[in-house]
């Protein structure tokens, strides 16, 4: 009982912490590289270069709500190449920020980094990928231009608003979250001492083959997003799973949950949809082995 209780609170004191710094810092970054710069920024860059750039601003432009998606398709309508496009919509809901936090919080700060840097490369392999099967045509029709339009704020505020903006945005996400962390880890604290460690092991571990493809495809059907997957990452945590397994389970949760493939059908038809979950599910599931080989 008193090894729980100190597992509770310790636990989610820790994550708290970690999304109000983090949320901060990230927050800084957004006030001043917004949406509108980051388009400005993309604009007339080419494939392979423009991957790369579209990789790295991903991690630090807004994606809270599923906005992404607007701003995907805002780069579209601004002749931004699909392939670089792509490169953003991959890698900013894999870059997650209570993922990122929860790891720091386990492994520290290495880990938690390793996990961003990983979905920076899936994105930028992910999208030439795509854009190798030259499916531009299965973009649906842009009818309400006025949902995916990216505001023109230039980001240009003084200092002393700009702290004050990211302060606003760290407390406004963690107001957001905060019950749901606070739920996830008393789930994972209640259920899993009655959770048979063999029987995960069994499924997942490191004796089963297809430990990685389970943990990823048990995303695919469970209408789970990352709050919602947060009791079973922290009891696979506990029970000392592979990494490689659980940030792949981790990524599919953010980048290929059913939540995001439904909002993301609104921008793709179905055989684009499909290339980009094969492909991404793929890379996924590839890194996850390669990590359990590496850890």
């Amino acid at each position: 009982m008193a090894e729980g209780l100190e597992f509770f609170i310790s636990n989610t004191l820790r994550v708290y912490i970690l999304i109000l710094i983090i949320g901060f810092i990230i927050g800084v970054i957004r006030e001043i590289i917004t949406p509108a710069k980051t388009q400005k920024i993309l604009s007339g860059k080419k494939v392979g270069m423009g991957n790369i750039i579209s990789s790295f601003l991903a991690v630090i432009t807004p994606v809270e709500d599923f906005s992404v998606i607007p701003v995907f398709i805002g780069f579209l309508e601004a002749g931004i190449p699909t392939s670089i496009a792509f490169t953003y919509l991959i890698t900013a809901p894999m870059t997650n920020e209570l993922a990122f936090a929860l790891f720091w919080n386990v492994f520290g700060c290495k880990i938690a980094f390793i996990y961003y840097a990983i979905g920076i490369v899936i994105g930028f392999v992910g999208s030439i990928l795509i854009g190798l099967f030259k499916l531009d045509n299965y973009i649906q029709p842009l009818i309400d231009k006025n949902r995916s339009k990216i505001s023109h704020d230039t980001g240009n505020k003084s200092f002393k608003n700009i702290i004050i903006a990211a302060k606003d945005k760290s407390f406004s996400f963690f107001k957001s979250f905060w019950l749901y962390i606070l739920i996830g880890i008393g789930i994972a604290t209640l259920i899993q001492g009655y959770i048979p460690s063999d029987q995960i092991i069994k499924y997942v571990g490191f004796d089963n083959p297809f430990g990685v493809p389970i943990a990823v495809l048990m995303v695919m059907f469970f209408y789970i997003n990352i709050t919602i997957a947060l009791p079973i990452l922290m009891i696979f945590i506990s029970h000392s799973l592979p990494i490689g397994t659980l940030m792949a389970f981790t990524m599919a949760v953010t980048a290929t949950s059913i939540p995001e493939l439904l909002i993301l059908k609104r921008a793709l038809k179905l055989p684009l949809l499909l290339t980009y979950i094969g492909v991404l599910l793929g890379l996924i599931i590839l890194t996850g082995y390669l990590l359990n080989l590496i850890f």
